[in-house]
């Protein structure tokens, strides 16, 4: 069976130090696409972040992280922890979309 982790405990299970490199983040209006993927409404807004992801300061993977504020509405995209720790302590506990590029 499958596990899934975060980007920050993979690089820490390789004995590394997980840093991040950010490149933008916004806050959008949701596509129709992410509407139906979210099940959100047309006023619903996104936080999308791109950022870089590296272990022991070389980058590793590119992240496109897109979170419904209604998920997160405290969320910090220049915080140290992952974002699936971030979702970790919101109510909702309902992780909707997860997609990363390697590089």
């Amino acid at each position: 069976i499958e596990e899934l982790f975060s980007i920050t405990e993979m690089i820490k299970r390789g004995n590394q130090k997980p840093g991040t490199i950010f490149l933008s983040s916004n806050s959008v209006s949701a596509s129709e696409e992410d509407r139906d993927k979210f099940k959100l409404s047309e006023c619903d807004e996104l936080i999308v972040n791109e950022r870089v992801r590296t272990a022991d300061n070389e980058p590793v993977v590119y992240c496109l992280d897109k979170i419904p504020e209604i998920y997160s509405p405290t969320y910090s995209s220049h915080d140290d922890q992952s974002v699936f720790e971030q979702l970790e302590k919101t109510e909702t506990n309902e992780l909707v979309l997860d997609q990363h590029f390697l590089s």
